[in-house]
């Protein structure tokens, strides 16, 4: 399986906006685009998940399947995520997994 992203110009666009809306709003233009990007970021997730779901459906353990985060994140960073704002907010990893297992 291969991973569905949007490129790294755009993720960081999209970190930038996201910063910039925090922080002071914006305006009417960076709106549409960020919307535009979380848009294709979506549409993405939606296509990985499909793909997931036939795998299974076709009879792939996808439990075993190789992660494509597994080498750009620290130990950290596989403990807990959050949004990078609020550590209060972090939740577990291994419940985010269950949870999704729940939904597939």
């Amino acid at each position: 399986m291969s991973v569905k992203k949007i490129d790294a110009e755009k993720q960081a666009r999209l970190d930038a906006l996201m910063d910039k809306d925090n922080e002071e709003g914006l305006m009417e233009e960076e709106r549409a685009e960020f919307v535009l990007i979380m848009d294709e970021g979506h549409r993405l997730t939606i296509e990985n998940a499909e793909e997931l779901l036939e795998l299974r459906a076709s009879g792939v353990d996808i439990e075993k399947l190789p992660n494509p985060r597994e080498d750009t994140l620290t130990p950290e960073e596989w403990t807990l995520v959050d949004d990078r704002r609020d550590p209060s907010t972090a939740i577990p990893v291994e419940k985010m997994k269950a949870d999704l297992r729940k939904r597939i």
